[in-house]
């Protein structure tokens, strides 16, 4: 065959045919999937697209961006986003297609448009923010309590990070002189691998989360690009669905990021942090003392009633002590004379019938006597003739009666002493049974009475005023009065300063 041509005649023919083809520069959207940095200072990157859908790669070429380009793209990444150029990065880049016979086909890099690819970091934290509301998780960590007291802290940062060690020494060095304990879980700040570290300890901490009040995230300042590790999905859901409220301090004072946003508090700054921190605790602080001395009015307002009622009650035990000692004393002395009369009455009583019942015998044995004479008498006259033996009938009759007469007597006065010891008995049961009843009552009004004595009163704690040596009551009292509060061990000297009414008893 004569028609042919070698390898490195056909790699001419493509190099003057892009060479004439391909003049001028191109504005190209690629992915830089690894940069391939050397020492050299060339880089020489791999370039891809892929397909929005299947995320397959649809087109690939070699990159070339020379040492001194690569040097000012760096810079300009960190004037613009504040951080290096780094593998996985969208870019727009200006680009020169290039051709040679040993490494093929590439795109020379000589420019980057920065404020492209802060819209595709933009649309990608948009894009996480929407998927977190739609699973209803983006205010999740909001929702949880803040401790009133947050001492126990897990903080996840770096050892050697200046945002690390301005929160401890606010923490540190705050003006309430409180104590607050907590531990460092290192972790890698940003980057490709903060998303991984950063995820790596909150595992750890939530295996610990009886051990810890909050967990907090702290960092020195960086771009935005060095914060796109925070709009990662799979962090910020980690962060919102956390059991502890988390606190983030990532140190940036342009657009939060959504770590930010669903953290439940976030700082501009650690140090700002640290504040917030403190002033919870002061604020807990603060609603302690309010309840402190709301409680200590509540209780001195109490102490005043109580004393009041004490001292209503006092007065009104000696007034009722005082009146029903009256009227227990009138009760006694009418009780002791209604028995002194009925027992007079009674002994009058049993006296009068005796010596009724005496002259009633007399008046029977004289009226007796005297029918007897009569009859004697007439006897005598009528039958003076008559024979001795109707005179000696006669006399034994009247001798019966007389016998009669004495026989009966005895009787009747022994009756009438049966029923006066009957009488007096009974008087004097009534008397020992009311003479009984009057001690019992006698000494449950001096059981009363010593209650009711200022002496057991102060035993049990309660105060006597007293103004000129005499106790004396809430009427009696006048501002500038200088009065002795008397207790059961000590007594204390107090001048009145002020006298207002008790509006609870009006």
């Amino acid at each position: 065959m004569e028609n042919f041509i070698t390898l490195k005649q056909l790699s001419n023919q493509i190099t003057t045919i892009i060479n004439q083809n391909f003049t001028s520069s191109y504005w190209v959207l690629m992915d830089i999937q690894k940069i391939n940095l050397y020492r050299t200072g060339h880089a020489y990157p791999e370039l891809v697209e892929k397909d929005e859908t299947t995320n397959k790669i649809v087109a690939q070429m070699r990159g070339i961006i020379w040492s001194s380009d690569f040097v000012a793209i760096q810079r300009k990444f960190m004037q613009v986003l504040g951080t290096e150029m780094k593998d996985g990065i969208r870019v727009l880049a200006k680009c020169l297609v290039t051709y040679h016979p040993v490494y093929g086909l590439s795109l020379r890099i000589l420019d980057v448009d920065t404020t492209y690819s802060q819209g595709i970091l933009e649309q990608e934290r948009l894009l996480t923010i929407k998927k977190l509301k739609e699973e209803g998780i983006y205010d999740a960590n909001k929702k949880i309590p803040f401790p009133l007291v947050p001492q126990r802290i897990a903080i996840i940062s770096i050892e050697t990070s200046k945002g690390f060690n301005d929160f401890i020494g606010v923490l540190a060095n705050n003006d309430y002189s409180y104590k607050y304990k907590y531990n460092l879980f290192p972790a890698i700040l940003q980057g490709e691998k903060a998303i991984e570290s950063i995820l790596e300890q909150l595992r750890i901490i939530s295996i610990k989360k009886d051990f810890y009040d909050v967990v907090v995230i702290v960092r020195g300042g960086g771009g935005e690009i060095g914060l796109t590790a925070y709009n990662d999905y799979s962090l910020a859901k980690a962060i919102a669905t956390f059991p502890l409220p988390v606190l983030t301090g990532i140190g940036h004072s342009t657009n939060q990021t959504v770590s930010d946003m669903v953290a439940h508090y976030s700082a501009i700054t650690p140090t700002d942090l640290g504040y917030y921190i403190i002033d919870k605790t002061a604020e807990f602080e603060n609603n302690l003392l309010n309840i402190a001395d709301k409680l200590t009015n509540i209780i001195n307002q109490q102490q005043k009633n109580y004393e009041n009622r004490i001292k209503n009650l006092q007065f009104s035990i000696l007034r009722n002590t005082s009146a029903q000692l009256y009227s227990y004393q009138s009760n006694l002395d009418k009780t002791i004379n209604s028995f002194s009369n009925i027992i007079n009455s009674n002994i009058n009583k049993s006296s009068f019938n005796l010596v009724k019942i005496v002259h009633n015998l007399q008046n029977i044995l004289k009226s007796k006597l005297e029918q007897s004479y009569n009859t004697l008498q007439k006897s005598y006259f009528n039958i003076s003739n008559n024979s001795k033996i109707y005179i000696n009938s006669i006399t034994a009759k009247f001798y019966n009666n007389t016998l009669i007469i004495k026989h009966k007597t005895p009787f009747i006065i022994k009756n009438e002493q049966t029923q006066i010891e009957e009488i007096k008995n009974f008087i004097i049961f009534n008397i020992k049974q009311f003479m009984n009843e009057s001690r019992t009552n006698i000494k449950e009004t001096q059981k009363i009475i010593e209650l009711s004595d200022p002496k057991h009163i102060q035993k049990m704690g309660y105060l006597i005023m007293k103004k000129d040596n005499k106790i004396i009551t809430e009427d009696n009292v006048n501002v500038r009065d200088e009065v002795i509060i008397e207790g059961y061990k000590k007594y204390f000297q107090a001048e009145i300063k002020k006298v207002e009414k008790n509006r609870n008893h009006e």
